[in-house]
């Protein structure tokens, strides 16, 4: 009898066909993400799928190149029921391989022009409220940061339409963030008073150390004015101080800062050396004042009211037809809003030796002038001290004056 056959096994071939269709559809996949991110049409589709999913809200023109980098739009619009933001000419260069190492590297991003609406509210804005930390979720790194304009425009606005004045131009910066600070370097700004520069850093955690400088190179009407702005400390109070220079005078300004309080400034110390009107209004008197003011702010940031003491000195009076300010010295006791300018225990001191004491209010009426009252004390007041064509004497007594 002829030995057994042993029968055949039949190899399983589905493992197989389940792996190959495992490998083909991760492929696809792979393919297909390569294709949204790393081609232009893949771009297109994707400009256009997050336009049709804004109901109607965004708009893109002009998308090319790859979502990789880079890539440019023509024009990106968003219309919301609150805000509307026109953005124009959008450059924008990145690594996207820094995502694997938790950061947003992005090498360049310009705009020739961004224009902005928000629609008005009756509701009072409340300060901004102090965060715990500061920290992102991933770090960023802008090498070079570029915007051709800025600009806010009426809620809502034809995009159309010419745009506002520019609330900045030729903006260029760069940024850092990180687990211990963000370093922001401000390249070049100009503004409508001149070009700005400057440099902030920001600690992440609580109590926020910083330290902020910058450099206004300022033109106000005819006057080139330097202006330099010192910040420093915790965020919540920082120590500030703005010194405006234009030849030989100086002005500082010194308070403190406190950005999430509803009023944000309590007091503000000013002193000014060197200050010669003839250099500032044409046919002016010349003079060499220096000035000295600590004033308290209170009430509303809308209609906020300032007070302190105000002290003056001159060292160069003289006669008015002599070309100088007769004025030798003067101390009151200010009182600042919108309604009232008061001018409280008054006291000057005039060429000659003269003297004048009181209180001068003044408060905006019907008259371009407004509405004027003086009650003051003259004594020992010599007319030809203060311009040599008055004859000489001796003046004194009250004045109540009302205009």
């Amino acid at each position: 009898m002829a030995a057994d056959v042993p029968p055949i096994k039949k190899r399983r071939r589905w493992p197989w066909v389940v792996l190959g269709s495992l490998v083909l559809l991760i492929g696809g996949v792979l393919a297909a993400i390569a294709w949204l991110l790393m081609t232009p049409s893949g771009l297109d589709r994707l400009a256009r799928t997050a336009v049709e999913f804004s109901d109607g809200q965004l708009h893109i023109e002009g998308a090319e190149g790859r979502l990789t980098g880079p890539l440019q739009i023509r024009s990106l619009s968003l219309n919301t029921p609150t805000l509307q933001l026109q953005l124009d000419a959008l450059a924008l260069d990145w690594t996207p391989a820094a995502l694997f190492e938790r950061r947003i590297h992005i090498k360049t991003l310009s705009l020739d022009s961004v224009r902005f609406a928000s629609a008005p509210t009756d509701e009072a804005s409340a300060p901004p409220s102090l965060p715990d930390s500061l920290v992102l979720p991933v770090a960023v790194e802008i090498d070079r940061l570029t915007l051709g304009r800025l600009a806010q425009e009426s809620f809502p606005f034809d995009p159309a339409a010419p745009a506002a004045s520019a609330l900045i131009e030729a903006l260029a910066l760069s940024l850092t963030t990180g687990s211990e600070a963000h370093r922001l370097v401000l390249e070049s700004v100009s503004t409508p008073v001149g070009p700005v520069r400057g440099e902030l850093s920001l600690g992440v955690e609580a109590p926020h150390a910083t330290e902020l400088a910058a450099t206004l190179a300022g033109q106000f009407g005819e006057h080139a004015l330097d202006v330099a702005l010192a910040a420093k400390g915790p965020l919540a109070a920082l120590d500030t101080t703005a010194t405006v220079t234009r030849e030989a005078t100086q002005v500082v300004v010194v308070t403190q800062v406190k950005p999430f309080e509803v009023l944000p400034v309590e007091r503000i110390a000013v002193t000014g050396e060197r200050i010669n009107p003839a250099d500032w209004a044409p046919g002016a008197p010349a003079a060499q004042l220096s000035v000295e003011s600590t004033l308290t702010l209170s009430g509303e940031m809308s209609a906020p009211q300032l007070s302190g003491p105000l002290s003056v000195r001159n060292a160069d009076s003289g006669a008015w037809d002599a070309g100088k300010l007769p004025l030798q010295q003067l101390d009151t006791q200010l009182q600042l809003s919108a309604a009232q300018v008061v001018a409280a225990e008054l006291r000057a001191l005039l060429a000659g030796k003269g003297s004048i004491a009181g209180a001068i209010d003044w408060a905006p009426s019907d008259d371009p002038a407004g509405q004027l009252n003086a009650k003051l004390t003259l004594a020992d007041i010599n007319l030809r001290a203060l311009d040599t064509r008055l004859p000489d004497s001796r003046m004194k007594g009250q004045l109540d004056a009302a205009a």
